[in-house]
């Protein structure tokens, strides 16, 4: 029916539809359409009418949601979510020093995919390797296989019952060196539990290592890094090396 009371002072009822002559055209939301709502409030149909969904008062986050079983929207707490990779431990060097440890509270290998070892640091001495122990062991249980690329030519190296896994080795005085290293944490204490695998770049080269640590460990709790073969101390100030764990 149209907009138009046809002369009279009685509203007819009309629907807002503009494809209707005189039918009052459609509601413009904009800024024009007015109600006695409150900001930031939702419409919503119960079936018959439409209802009023308010606000959140102090907004924190909330998601609209369709809770099973229910006939009206509502706000609920956001789902806490968490990030695919987490630091767990980060350590800068004031001054040079022997080693750089990072050590916190035992994580289970059930709770993680992998950690993710990073190390970005400076070498002092000449003719040194870096050396990494886990968990504090110091055990010859140290199983490797390295490959050194320098130059466009290879040359492979292999190691077993090591107190240390030795993931790169540098000719070169203050020589930078990055580094990233995979460790995964076997959770039925199988041997070998703990398995590791890395890419260290720097002066000599790009050296790939990989091997295992036959300790009996379902977690990791320290990581420490050094350098082995040369004086002391061998890591310069500045160097960082940093623990990232992935989330399942």
């Amino acid at each position: 029916m149209g907009f138009s009371g046809g002369g009279t002072n009685i509203l007819k009822s009309h629907s807002h539809d503009g494809t209707v002559v005189q039918d009052g055209g459609p509601l413009d939301f904009n800024n024009i359409t007015q109600s006695q709502s409150a900001a930031g409030e939702v419409f919503y149909s119960d079936g018959a009418h439409l209802q009023q969904l308010a606000y959140p008062g102090v907004p924190a986050g909330e998601t609209l949601t369709a809770v099973a079983a229910s006939s009206a929207p509502s706000w609920v707490a956001a789902a806490a979510t968490t990030p695919a990779y987490e630091l767990i431990s980060t350590t800068t060097l004031g001054g040079a020093a022997n080693d750089i440890t990072l050590s916190f509270a035992a994580i289970s290998g059930s709770a993680v995919s992998k950690f993710v070892y990073v190390f970005n640091g400076g070498i002092s001495a000449a003719a040194v390797e870096l050396a990494i122990r886990l968990n504090g062991s110091s055990a010859a249980q140290y199983n490797m296989q390295r490959l050194k690329m320098t130059g466009g030519a290879g040359a492979f190296s292999q190691w077993s019952n090591e107190t240390h896994f030795k993931p790169y080795s540098t000719q070169t005085s203050g020589a930078r060196v990055f580094g990233l290293m995979d460790i995964q944490v076997d959770q039925t204490s199988q041997t070998p539990n703990i398995l590791m695998s890395s890419t260290f770049v720097g002066a000599s080269g790009q050296e790939v290592c990989s091997g295992n640590v036959n300790i009996t460990a379902t977690s990791l709790s320290e990581i420490e890094i050094y350098a082995i073969d040369g004086g002391s101390p061998t890591i310069t100030a500045g160097s960082t090396a940093s623990l990232f764990k992935v989330n399942i």
